[in-house]
């Protein structure tokens, strides 16, 4: 059994969301000892998932909030979106949830049976990549660590909009002749929808 929750990241949100995915503030619903089993995926990783806590020590940046909410705004910037208002979504916040039983022999409790999770969640994210786009996905996180393991993707909301050009037609042309301009915006309803 799959399934799927919606949640807008709000740009006030995002970063306890991402505290807690990323496992840097305390998780008391999470067990301590199978750490090994939080994957990450990433545009630099190809969008393969690697173990959170066996990235290379280059990588460190990787489980600080902080810098994927830096990464958030700059690839919006790097798109022409300005500053995103303090109430904005800057992202959609994707959670899959899988029945506990998949990975443990059809039991509710022990041992999980890894390489099936990690098989399984790396083909939500590549669906994720083909759905959704690399433009849009931000970062994928899968969590082992809990009893219902789950998989959540930060997603742009980003769509193609028509709007109008600033500012009034020249003398001697009409409306009509201004061809609509199509610009990427933020809209989270429009991200399912399309």
């Amino acid at each position: 059994k799959l399934n799927l929750n919606t949640g807008s990241g709000k740009h006030r949100n995002l970063l306890g969301a991402l505290s807690h995915d990323l496992r840097s503030q305390p998780t008391p619903n999470a067990h301590p000892h199978p750490a090994h089993a939080n994957l990450i995926a990433w545009a630099g990783s190809d969008w393969q998932l690697v173990a959170l806590d066996g990235l290379h020590p280059h990588h460190g940046q990787l489980t600080d909030p902080n810098f994927w909410l830096s990464q958030c705004q700059a690839r919006l910037a790097g798109l022409g979106i300005g500053r995103v208002r303090k109430n904005g979504v800057a992202a959609i916040q994707e959670l899959v949830h899988f029945s506990p039983e998949i990975f443990r022999g059809g039991l509710l409790t022990g041992p999980v049976d890894y390489r099936l999770a990690h098989r399984m969640a790396q083909d939500v994210v590549d669906f994720a990549a083909r759905h959704f786009g690399t433009r849009r996905l931000l970062l994928a996180i899968v969590h082992l660590d809990e009893q219902t393991p789950h998989l959540t993707h930060y997603i742009l909301p980003l769509s193609l909009r028509a709007t109008k050009p600033a500012g009034r037609p020249r003398k001697g042309t009409t409306a009509a002749r201004r061809p609509a301009v199509r610009k990427l915006h933020l809209a989270a309803h429009r991200l399912f929808n399309s």
